[in-house]
Protein backbone atom coordinates (compact mmCIF):
# COMPACT_ATOMS: atom_id res chain seq x y z
CA UNK A 1 0.00 0.00 0.00
CA UNK A 2 0.87 3.49 -0.79
CA UNK A 3 0.11 7.17 0.83
CA UNK A 4 -0.85 8.87 -2.19
CA UNK A 5 -2.03 12.34 -2.64
CA UNK A 6 -1.01 15.48 -1.13
CA UNK A 7 -1.40 15.68 2.86
CA UNK A 8 -4.69 17.32 3.38
CA UNK A 9 -6.42 14.66 1.30
CA UNK A 10 -4.23 11.55 0.77
CA UNK A 11 -5.42 8.29 0.61
CA UNK A 12 -4.19 4.83 0.08
CA UNK A 13 -2.98 3.12 -3.16
CA UNK A 14 -3.71 -0.76 -2.58
CA UNK A 15 -1.27 -2.96 -5.17
CA UNK A 16 -1.27 -6.29 -5.74
CA UNK A 17 1.76 -7.79 -5.79
CA UNK A 18 2.36 -10.71 -8.38
CA UNK A 19 5.74 -12.35 -7.14
CA UNK A 20 5.65 -15.59 -9.71
CA UNK A 21 9.04 -15.05 -11.02
CA UNK A 22 9.63 -13.89 -14.53
CA UNK A 23 10.94 -16.17 -17.33
CA UNK A 24 14.25 -16.97 -17.61
CA UNK A 25 16.50 -14.38 -18.34
CA UNK A 26 13.68 -11.84 -17.88
CA UNK A 27 12.58 -9.18 -14.91
CA UNK A 28 9.45 -8.04 -13.75
CA UNK A 29 8.50 -3.98 -13.79
CA UNK A 30 5.73 -2.55 -12.51
CA UNK A 31 5.57 1.87 -12.97
CA UNK A 32 3.10 3.48 -10.62
CA UNK A 33 1.71 7.26 -11.16
CA UNK A 34 2.18 8.37 -7.39
CA UNK A 35 2.23 12.46 -8.81
CA UNK A 36 -0.52 14.43 -7.61
CA UNK A 37 0.72 17.41 -9.50
CA UNK A 38 2.35 16.10 -12.67
CA UNK A 39 -0.92 15.41 -14.42
CA UNK A 40 -1.17 12.13 -17.06
CA UNK A 41 1.90 11.08 -18.55
CA UNK A 42 3.43 9.02 -20.72
CA UNK A 43 6.24 6.75 -19.43
CA UNK A 44 9.39 5.36 -21.39
CA UNK A 45 11.18 2.27 -20.84
CA UNK A 46 14.20 2.39 -22.74
CA UNK A 47 18.11 1.53 -22.54
CA UNK A 48 20.21 4.31 -20.44
CA UNK A 49 20.60 7.28 -22.35
CA UNK A 50 17.57 6.98 -25.19
CA UNK A 51 16.74 10.11 -26.49
CA UNK A 52 12.74 10.11 -26.44
CA UNK A 53 12.23 11.74 -28.98
CA UNK A 54 13.03 9.11 -31.29
CA UNK A 55 10.67 6.64 -29.14
CA UNK A 56 7.22 5.84 -29.08
CA UNK A 57 6.35 5.37 -25.16
CA UNK A 58 6.31 2.35 -23.27
CA UNK A 59 2.74 3.53 -21.70
CA UNK A 60 0.68 6.52 -22.41
CA UNK A 61 -1.45 8.95 -20.87
CA UNK A 62 -1.03 7.41 -17.17
CA UNK A 63 -3.29 8.96 -15.12
CA UNK A 64 -2.50 10.03 -11.32
CA UNK A 65 -3.24 6.91 -9.08
CA UNK A 66 -2.39 4.32 -11.98
CA UNK A 67 -0.01 1.20 -11.64
CA UNK A 68 0.70 -0.44 -14.74
CA UNK A 69 0.69 -4.46 -15.07
CA UNK A 70 4.09 -5.61 -14.62
CA UNK A 71 6.14 -5.28 -17.81
CA UNK A 72 7.93 -8.92 -18.47
CA UNK A 73 11.54 -7.48 -20.11
CA UNK A 74 14.69 -8.94 -20.47
CA UNK A 75 17.58 -8.26 -17.25
CA UNK A 76 19.58 -5.74 -18.07
CA UNK A 77 20.07 -1.96 -17.64
CA UNK A 78 17.52 0.11 -18.07
CA UNK A 79 16.45 4.45 -18.04
CA UNK A 80 12.78 4.88 -16.97
CA UNK A 81 11.27 8.74 -18.19
CA UNK A 82 8.36 10.59 -17.49
CA UNK A 83 7.00 12.81 -19.70
CA UNK A 84 3.57 14.80 -19.33
CA UNK A 85 1.23 12.94 -22.03
CA UNK A 86 2.10 14.01 -25.18
CA UNK A 87 4.95 15.65 -25.72
CA UNK A 88 8.52 14.75 -24.98
CA UNK A 89 9.86 16.93 -22.51
CA UNK A 90 11.13 14.43 -19.38
CA UNK A 91 10.21 15.12 -16.08
CA UNK A 92 11.56 12.62 -14.54
CA UNK A 93 14.54 10.29 -15.38
CA UNK A 94 14.97 7.53 -13.25
CA UNK A 95 18.92 7.45 -13.90
CA UNK A 96 20.24 3.59 -15.21
CA UNK A 97 18.45 1.06 -12.87
CA UNK A 98 20.66 -2.43 -13.76
CA UNK A 99 18.26 -5.30 -13.37
CA UNK A 100 19.49 -8.87 -13.08
CA UNK A 101 17.49 -12.07 -14.07
CA UNK A 102 14.24 -13.04 -11.78
CA UNK A 103 14.24 -10.03 -10.29
CA UNK A 104 10.44 -8.20 -9.43
CA UNK A 105 10.62 -4.61 -9.02
CA UNK A 106 7.68 -1.83 -8.84
CA UNK A 107 9.13 1.93 -9.75
CA UNK A 108 7.05 4.68 -8.02
CA UNK A 109 7.64 8.36 -9.64
CA UNK A 110 6.60 11.17 -7.09
CA UNK A 111 6.68 14.69 -5.95
CA UNK A 112 9.67 16.45 -4.73
CA UNK A 113 9.96 16.34 -0.72
CA UNK A 114 7.55 19.33 0.27
CA UNK A 115 5.22 18.95 -3.16
CA UNK A 116 5.45 19.63 -6.68
CA UNK A 117 8.64 19.46 -9.04
CA UNK A 118 10.95 18.25 -9.43
CA UNK A 119 9.43 15.18 -9.59
CA UNK A 120 11.57 11.97 -8.13
CA UNK A 121 11.12 7.84 -7.93
CA UNK A 122 11.46 5.67 -5.68
CA UNK A 123 12.02 1.53 -6.91
CA UNK A 124 10.59 -0.98 -4.41
CA UNK A 125 11.65 -4.63 -4.78
CA UNK A 126 9.66 -7.49 -5.09
CA UNK A 127 10.25 -10.56 -2.46
CA UNK A 128 13.00 -11.41 -4.53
Amino acid sequence: MLAVDKVASISPLVLTDDNTPPASGQIKLRLVHASPTAGPVDIYVEAPGTDTTGVSPTLTNVPFKAASDYLAVAAGSYEVYVTPTGTKTVALDSGSLALSAGQIRTAVALDAPGGGTPLTAIVLKGLN
